[in-house]
C-alpha cells in the first residue's frame, strides 16, 4: 500500500507530461523550485562553514569573532539571489529560465560542497579548485579520489535528502526575508508610477466610436466559479489572495541583522585573509590566478641591513636561529 501511493501521485504527472509538456513542468516545477533553492542553500552554507572550521586558526580569535559575519556575505547576497529566481512567476518563459539556470547550479554546488567534505575528511584539507583541473596526471590525486569516493557518495545523499524535508519551510521563511528587503523597492517604483501617473496624457478620440458593452457580454466573459478565463491569463495566474503583512518585530528581526551584516563588510578593513576567508563556493575557482593563503608574507618589510658595506668577495654570515653572527 505504501509503494501504490507514490505511484498514484506520478499517473497525473504522467499523464500531463503526455498530454501537455507546458503544464507537466507548471506541475512539477511548483516542488522543485524549492527543493532545489533548498540544496544551493545548504551547499552554500556548508561548504563556508568547512571552509572556515579549515582555517579557524589563520586569524586571531579576537578578529574572528568580529568580522566572522562578513565572511557570510556572497552566501547571503546569493542565497537572496537564488530565492528571486525560484519564485513563482507568472510567466512560463520566465520560469522555464530559472530552471535552466537554478537546476543545474544547485546540483553543481551540492557535488562540490560533497566533494570537498570528503575530501577534508580524508586528507585533512580542502580542495584547491583551480588545481583540480590537473588532478587526473597525478597517480597520488587519484588514489585519493578513489578513496574518498564513499564518502562524496554518501555526504551527496544526506545533502538531498535533508533537503527532500527542509525544502517547504526554508523556502517560505527566506521568501518572507526576501519580502520584508523587498519593501523598499516596491515603494519606490509605486512612487515612480504614480509620478507617471500625473503627466499630460495625449487626448482620447471621439467618444462617438465607442459604445457601451452589454452586461451579458460581460458576465459571459466568467468561467463558472466568477473569474477570468484561464487561457487569457498568463501562466495561470489566480486571483490574489489578502495577506496580513508583517509585524514591526519581524521587520526588525529582519532589517538589524540584514544592516549589521552591511555594515560591517563596509567597514571592514581589507586583508588577504579576509577575502580569503570570504569566497563563496563558486567563484572560488575563478577567483586568483594562484593559489591563496590565509597568511601572505609579500607585503611585510624586509631587513637587509646585513648586506650594507660589503663586497662580493665578502664571506656569507653565519645564522644561528635568528640572530646573525658577523663574520668578517
Amino acid at each position: 500500500m505504501k509503494l501504490s501511493n507514490p505511484l498514484r501521485r506520478c499517473g497525473p504527472a504522467l499523464q500531463r507530461l503526455r498530454t501537455s509538456p507546458g503544464e507537466f513542468f507548471d506541475y512539477t516545477w511548483e516542488f522543485t523550485r524549492r527543493y532545489f533553492f533548498t540544496v544551493s542553500f545548504i551547499a552554500l552554507f556548508g561548504a563556508k562553514l568547512l571552509h572556515l572550521y579549515a582555517h579557524i586558526h589563520s586569524l586571531p580569535p579576537p578578529k574572528f569573532i568580529l568580522w566572522g559575519s562578513t565572511f557570510f556575505f556572497q552566501d547571503v547576497i546569493l542565497t537572496l539571489l537564488i530565492r528571486f529566481f525560484t519564485q513563482k512567476f507568472h510567466w512560463r518563459t520566465v520560469a522555464l529560465l530559472s530552471a535552466l539556470v537554478i537546476v543545474p547550479f544547485s546540483l553543481i554546488m551540492s557535488g562540490m560542497t560533497a566533494a570537498n567534505t570528503s575530501f577534508y575528511v580524508v586528507t585533512g584539507a580542502e580542495i584547491h579548485w583551480r588545481q583540480a583541473k590537473t588532478f587526473h596526471r597525478d597517480a597520488a590525486a587519484m588514489r585519493t579520489l578513489l578513496q574518498g569516493l564513499t564518502g562524496f557518495l554518501i555526504v551527496e545523499g544526506i545533502l538531498l535528502t535533508v533537503a527532500w524535508f527542509l525544502s517547504a519551510p526554508l523556502h517560505r521563511v527566506v521568501g518572507g526575508i526576501l519580502t520584508i528587503l523587498g519593501q523598499p523597492f516596491k515603494c519606490l517604483f509605486r512612487c515612480m508610477s504614480r509620478v507617471r501617473a500625473f503627466r499630460p496624457r495625449s487626448a482620447l478620440p471621439e467618444p462617438e466610436i465607442y459604445e457601451q458593452i452589454g452586461v451579458d457580454d460581460y458576465l459571459d466573459d466568467k468561467s463558472d466559479d466568477g473569474s477570468s478565463i484561464h487561457l487569457l491569463e498568463p501562466y495561470g495566474e489566480v486571483s490574489p489572495v489578502a495577506r496580513r503583512g508583517h509585524s514591526i518585530l519581524i521587520k526588525l528581526a529582519v532589517w538589524v541583522p540584514f544592516l549589521s551584516l552591511v555594515l560591517l563588510r563596509v567597514v571592514r578593513p581589507w586583508d588577504p585573509a579576509y577575502m580569503f576567508l570570504s569566497e563563496a563556493l563558486p567563484v572560488a575557482p575563478f577567483i586568483g590566478g594562484h593559489r591563496h593563503s590565509p597568511v601572505r608574507a609579500g607585503g611585510l618589510p624586509g631587513d637587509y641591513e646585513w648586506l650594507e658595506d660589503r663586497t662580493p668577495l665578502d664571506k656569507v654570515p653565519k645564522w644561528d636561529g635568528c640572530r646573525r653572527v658577523d663574520c668578517r
